[in-house]
């Protein structure tokens, strides 16, 4: 991408998720410059990320032409900006819940960001209500409606799938998080999450029975073990734990991927 000339000012065109054309800001000749412009304007800015590479632009790095960027939080009429279904929910974003309309925290260490049963159920409720309402939404590859509930053998003219984490993440998970570009974790909690349990499981299950398997799991893995109330036990799960917009963090040595550090860190 083209960059500002660092001694002379230009505008710089920046990526909102809720407005359909770039808006110019500037002009500006450098990082701190234009993060300040945009505070000015009221945007509470976490990052300020190159359109290309999507990585983090610091001070001193020449501004591109244009930018996105990662917000702490978004003006309460523009959450869930991300998700192009929000107008086919019931009540709008009204029917969003609260958890999922703005950032909970920011967790550093991806080992700490376990799910609750309670995050995870909310999660299915809404999803539920979501394939309900917008009946549009289908499997990207092989182009068939999604639905919640899987069925037993499946017909021959069905022209539906259950929804599973590959198709979950990309029309929940991704948008919901796109404006923080953050782990869904991160999304709903409001504070470190370390793991009681790790879990590991093929995406392509559907993920409501990834979630009745994994209550009957916590449920006869408390008779033996005092795991506490079931809507608190944490559950890591690399779905919920990484963010799906930058998976850098899981290449390199095994031994220091965050599902080897989660192992290791359950408490």
């Amino acid at each position: 991408a083209r960059s500002v000339d660092p001694h002379s000012r230009a505008a710089v065109k920046v990526r909102l998720p809720w407005a359909k054309r770039p808006i110019d800001v500037g002009p500006v000749t450098g990082i701190c410059e234009l993060l300040e412009q945009l505070k000015h304007r009221g945007l509470d800015v976490h990052e300020i990320l190159h359109p290309e590479t999507r990585s983090p632009l610091a001070d001193g790095d020449s501004v591109p032409f244009s930018v996105e960027l990662a917000f702490s939080s978004v003006p309460e009429e523009h959450a869930g900006a991300g998700a192009a279904w929000l107008p086919k929910l019931p009540k709008g974003r009204e029917s969003l819940p609260a958890s999922m309309r703005q950032l909970g925290c920011r967790i550093a260490l991806t080992e700490e960001r376990a799910i609750s049963w309670r995050q995870l159920q909310e999660l299915g409720d809404f999803t539920k209500l979501l394939l309900g309402s917008a009946r549009q939404l289908v499997d990207p590859h092989t182009k068939r409606r999604l639905r919640y509930e899987e069925r037993g053998r499946p017909r021959r003219r069905d022209r539906t799938c259950p929804i599973n984490m590959h198709t979950l993440n990309h029309h929940v998970l991704m948008p919901l998080t796109r404006p923080f570009r953050c782990s869904y974790v991160e999304l709903v909690a409001s504070c470190a999450q370390p793991a009681v349990v790790f879990m590991s499981h093929a995406w392509s299950t559907p993920f409501s029975q990834t979630l009745r398997l994994l209550k009957f799991y916590l449920t006869e893995r408390s008779q033996l073990t005092d795991l506490g109330p079931l809507d608190d036990i944490r559950v890591w799960v690399c779905t919920f734990a990484n963010c799906q917009h930058d998976l850098g963090g899981i290449s390199g040595d095994l031994m220091d991927s965050p599902f080897v550090r989660a192992i290791q860190d359950r408490r």
